[in-house]
């Protein structure tokens, strides 16, 4: 199971694919109940845990759980990582890409998805930051 998730904990038996430097990550989990542990290990600590679901961040319920899918579908414009190599392929994924350079040199990279599998992007080494949405559903 792939979800976007801040724990404020180092997950135990989910994997980090990728780690924001504000406390977001995008974790492989072996299934919902390895999740719901991570959650209630991060809850044991005082942090208040956080989920990317439909378009914003929820705190997790148990009726949260019920409705979690194995994948996280993308809708909508968000800030991507990626490299300059891939944005070919971001541009097959994407129906709009904008870049803009920042005063360090880097490009924000900007794509908009209509119903895109993260895991497909994630695969291909673009990893899509829905916790930083910058646009409403296209």
């Amino acid at each position: 199971m792939l979800i976007a998730a801040m724990l404020g904990i180092k997950p135990a038996e989910c994997r980090i694919l990728y780690a924001d430097t504000d406390g977001w990550s995008w974790l492989e989990c072996p299934g919902k109940d390895a999740f719901a542990r991570e959650v209630a290990r991060s809850l044991r600590t005082g942090f208040k845990p956080l989920i990317y679901f439909s378009g914003k961040a929820v705190s997790p319920s148990i009726e949260l759980f019920k409705t979690l899918d194995e994948s996280v579908i993308l809708n909508g414009c968000f800030q991507v990582e990626t490299s300059v190599d891939k944005l070919e392929v971001l541009s097959k994924l994407a129906h709009r890409i904008a870049m803009k350079k920042t005063m360090e040199g880097d490009y924000l990279v900007t794509a908009c998805f209509q119903r895109v599998d993260a895991t497909v992007l994630l695969e291909q080494g673009i990893v899509p930051l829905p916790w930083k949405h910058v646009g409403k559903k296209q």
